[in-house]
């Protein structure tokens, strides 16, 4: 079976702690085997930070579905979009 490579995109509220979204995105992600490779923190504007990452899941079906979603539902996120996706 092979991985897949994605890029994603999250913003976070305002005056939110990235290293505390950080910590819950890593444990999200360990329910569906994916794994947090790299990240950096991009400022937006008055105050709204995003965090650029770059995870790899294992392919198998309605995983891209499955990472975001349990992204999404880490307090202090506001949006997640996906940038890019690639099999590795």
């Amino acid at each position: 079976m092979g991985s897949v490579l994605m890029e994603i995109r999250v913003l976070l509220e305002v005056e939110t702690d990235h290293e505390k979204v950080l910590e819950s995105i890593r444990d999200s992600l360990s329910v569906s085997n994916a794994e947090l490779l790299d990240f950096n923190k991009v400022p937006i504007a008055f105050g709204i930070e995003a965090l650029n990452l770059l995870i790899r899941a294992p392919e198998e079906e309605e995983i891209t579905t499955k990472v975001l979603d349990g992204i999404k539902n880490v307090e202090g996120v506001s949006s997640v979009e996906i940038g890019r996706t690639s099999r590795m």
